[in-house]
């Protein structure tokens, strides 16, 4: 019976050892916490939280400058980023944050509307010592009307990683007849 209650204490001991707190309090497993990954903090005047875009939302040139947009069309919680091209230039956002380890993938959930031979593209770069060591990326080619969920392999050249910057980019393209290339992002995961 001892022997049975020892290995039971144990267990729960390397459990709640694995699991640890994020930033939020919330408690992560196997995962890796990436700053406002599901899109769910904007600040004043609809500006994506922890990220850096270049967004305007407003700038009032004759050009749509509010490229990265909040929008309630989500794969997961309340909102999502919409990465729309406005004839001038394509939407962009980087995160840069610390990790500790090394991942192996990001995931992400997209859909787009792309025109002519555009693209968008999410990619991740990890750096040890602000070197570059290791990354990804997923280039989005065709149109796809529902969320899909992607994965991102990640390079394993290196052991160790000490931070890492995930840059989400628009497309290019236009039709023309004031519909643009968009790209929609919701709920990333870094494992």
């Amino acid at each position: 019976m001892k022997t049975i209650k020892a290995i039971f204490l144990l267990t729960v001991i390397i459990g709640v050892t694995a699991c640890k707190k994020d930033k939020t309090g919330g408690i992560t497993t196997g995962t890796y916490s990436i700053p406002n990954a599901d899109f769910e903090d904007w600040g004043p005047y609809n500006s994506l939280l922890d990220w850096k875009t270049n967004s305007c939302p407003l700038c009032v040139p004759a050009i749509n400058t509010y490229t990265v947009q909040q929008v309630t069309d989500a794969w997961h919680g309340q909102f999502a980023a919409k990465f729309i091209y406005n004839g001038a230039y394509a939407a962009t956002a980087e995160n840069k944050f610390a990790v500790q380890g090394h991942p192996v993938s990001l995931t992400a959930y997209t859909k787009s509307t792309l025109y002519g031979a555009d693209t968008v593209s999410i990619k991740i770069t990890l750096f040890k010592n602000s070197a570059a060591v290791d990354g990804g990326e997923w280039l989005g080619t065709s149109s796809t009307a529902n969320y899909t969920k992607i994965t991102i392999p990640i390079t394993q050249n290196s052991m160790q990683a000490d931070s890492a910057l995930i840059s989400i980019k628009g497309g290019h393209k236009t039709n023309f007849v004031d519909k643009s290339t968009a790209l929609w992002v919701d709920d990333l995961t870094l494992q």
